[in-house]
């Protein structure tokens, strides 16, 4: 976890900076006066000045007056950089501060870094989240709408992602929020796509593991797969396979299966040898006839 005080007035982490415990503590550490004002004569960074020592409030994100003409050309005060590495600088400092304001402190330090140009750095904190969210889920649970918002991501890997997470968050959601998760994962299973398709049934499979109460209505949902087209007949069986799985995993929780029974038995003659297998060992396990 980053600390709380390593994120600035402006709209960045200190951890994220080069410069970082070696030519300076961190802005709130030192004051307002990281190492680069000496370059440019200047006693306090004018920001830091405003937020803290004026304003009395925590980052700039929070001013009435965001974004104001000091916030958007504090880079143009550096010679390293041209006009427009300066402007995309300041959109993004302004960016991260809206994401800020929404999701509070705590919350974007959890979710900053999925906005990172390095490939490696966004999608490590993606896994780092989706881990988050199965072992401390109290701990990611107030961006519940953050993800659920991001399930319609154009970046499919953000978007598997966010189910995956939605699903392992649901139980701690209010009745309003887990009609629109198992609303939201009930379309994707026939959205046509394998892959999201597979996410949307496991998670919903983990909700009815979870909230036993809704465990009826999602078996009914996911036996309807074999119903659905996917982009081809291959990707179908695959998704039916998935789905074999995941009605095992919450198989003791239905007091009437005959509907998980006929979808299972007609699956004992599925085309793909993976999907007949899962269904004839469905069958061995459960003892069913």
């Amino acid at each position: 976890m980053v600390k709380k005080e390593l994120a600035t007035v402006c709209g960045i982490c200190c951890g994220d900076c080069p410069n970082f415990k070696k030519e300076c503590k961190g802005c709130s550490a030192v004051g307002g006066n990281p190492f680069w004002t000496e370059y440019l004569k200047i006693d306090i960074c004018p920001l830091y000045d405003c937020c803290v020592n004026k304003m009395d409030i925590e980052h700039c994100g929070l001013c009435g007056k965001f974004a104001c003409r000091t916030f958007m050309t504090m880079e143009s005060n550096d010679p390293g950089l041209s006009k427009e590495k300066a402007e995309a600088s300041a959109n993004n400092r302004k960016r991260h501060l809206e994401i800020r304001r929404d999701c509070g402190t705590e919350g974007w330090l959890l979710i900053k870094d999925l906005w990172s140009d390095k490939a490696q750095v966004k999608y490590g904190c993606s896994k780092n989240l989706l881990q988050l969210s199965k072992e401390n889920p109290a701990l990611v649970f107030p961006l519940f709408g953050f993800f659920f918002s991001m399930t319609d991501n154009e970046n499919n890997i953000f978007k598997w992602t966010a189910i995956d997470i939605i699903s392992n968050l649901a139980a701690m959601a209010g009745k309003r929020e887990i009609e629109q998760v198992i609303s939201k994962l009930t379309g994707f299973l026939k959205c046509g796509v394998m892959i999201t398709a597979n996410h949307a049934v496991a998670g919903l499979a983990e909700i009815a593991f979870s909230l036993p109460g809704y465990s009826g209505r999602i078996t009914g949902e996911l036996i309807k797969v074999e119903n659905y087209d996917y982009q081809t007949e291959e990707c179908r069986r695959i998704v039916i396979g998935k789905t074999i799985i995941s009605l095992d995993s919450i198989y003791d929780l239905q007091l009437n299966n005959d509907d998980v029974h006929s979808f299972i038995m007609r699956q004992l003659e599925n085309m793909r040898p993976a999907t007949r297998k899962k269904a004839e060992w469905f069958v061995k396990k459960h003892q069913l006839s």
